[in-house]
């Protein structure tokens, strides 16, 4: 009986995480946008802040980084809806010149001496599928944008009420002081995370857009612009927005166009996302190379694109949540590094 009893709580906290992921998935579409715009005014407080240190009055500031933000949504949105409706009225060639690329591939293997089922080739690696993946790719960045209205709104009321944000939690914490200094670290951790991340995504996107088009590849800014959206994603962000490229490559420029947008994307994501980022950013996130894999299947299966653009800082919250609480510090170890677990290990044992 009694252990029965000290199951109950633990199998509660069990059911209650079920409740609330299924919750949040039910409710995905109203969480993400507000998600995407805590995501958003977390990067526009680092221009408010400034405009604020330099002078401008802060209701100015606020007002000044929404227009620029609008300016480039808007921007954003155009060049993504034109190019929507160039790739549309075009598929149909697009098809076209993937089946004559096929049979031509196909002639060369067979004059090679290389027998190859033409059904089995074309079965696995389906054109209509590619392009249809390209298509709903490129319409899925097309409704981001057709919400950008409603999180701009949610971003300037969080703008604007954040100097009360700091009053309000010292009310309703326990112990004001210690847990406040634990949500201005954390926050700090991913106001800067998120920063660098902002700079060194655009940087990539451009340096990629601009490449492209020296080669010749169709739609060549949008093909960086979603490589900018994408280096947002851990891991796999950036094999995501290369395997369209490729392929549009392929299709107005040749194989040799392929091959060169194949090489343009690793060498830019290797020098700026292994070199160049790494050392601007300074000490790591704290989250071992596994977590940030499983974050961004689980947060990706909850909240799709937005939760796959939004895992590690969704992530670093919840380790740092859970870090706070001895009952659940066990867990926010597990999520992190190795040396953060060394440092726990020699605190001990100097104890």
């Amino acid at each position: 009986m009694q252990l029965e009893e000290r199951q109950i709580p633990k199998i509660f906290y069990f059911a209650a995480l079920v409740v609330i992921i299924s919750g949040v998935m039910f409710a995905s579409t109203i969480i993400t946008q507000f998600l995407m715009a805590v995501f958003v005014a977390i990067i526009a407080s680092k221009p408010v802040g400034y405009l604020e240190r330099k002078g401008v009055p802060g209701g100015l500031a606020v007002g000044i980084v929404l227009i620029l933000i609008i300016v480039l949504t808007s921007s954003l949105g155009g060049l993504i809806g034109t190019s929507v409706a160039r790739f549309t009225a075009n598929i149909d060639t697009y098809n076209e010149i993937v089946s004559d690329s096929f049979h031509g591939i196909f002639k060369l293997l067979e004059s090679l001496g290389i027998n190859v089922s033409r059904e089995g080739l074309i079965k696995t690696v389906n054109p209509g599928t590619i392009m249809n993946f390209m298509a709903s790719l490129l319409n899925g960045f097309g409704s981001l944008m057709g919400n950008m209205a409603m999180i701009l709104l949610i971003v300037a009321f969080m703008l604007a009420e954040s100097s009360s944000y700091g009053v309000k939690l010292r009310a309703i914490l326990n112990q004001p002081e210690g847990s406040m200094k634990g949500i201005t670290d954390a926050m700090s951790q991913i106001n800067h995370y998120l920063g660098i991340k902002t700079v060194t995504s655009f940087v990539t996107g451009l340096v990629i857009g601009l490449l492209l088009w020296l080669i010749g590849v169709d739609f060549p800014f949008m093909w960086g612009m979603i490589a900018f959206l994408m280096n947002y994603i851990p891991n796999i962000g950036s094999i995501i927005a290369a395997v369209p490229a490729m392929f549009m490559a392929f299709i107005s420029v040749g194989p040799g166009g392929m091959l060169w947008t194949g090489v343009i994307f690793l060498i830019v994501n290797v020098v700026i996302g292994s070199v160049i980022e790494p050392k601007i950013m300074g000490k790591g996130l704290g989250l071992s190379t596994l977590v940030v894999l499983l974050s961004l299947i689980f947060w990706g299966w909850i909240l799709g694109t937005t939760g796959m653009f939004l895992s590690i800082p969704l992530t670093l919250v919840a380790k740092i949540a859970l870090e706070s609480q001895e009952s659940t510090k066990w867990i926010g170890v597990l999520l992190g590094t190795e040396d953060d677990a060394m440092v726990i290990m020699n605190q001990k044992n100097n104890t």
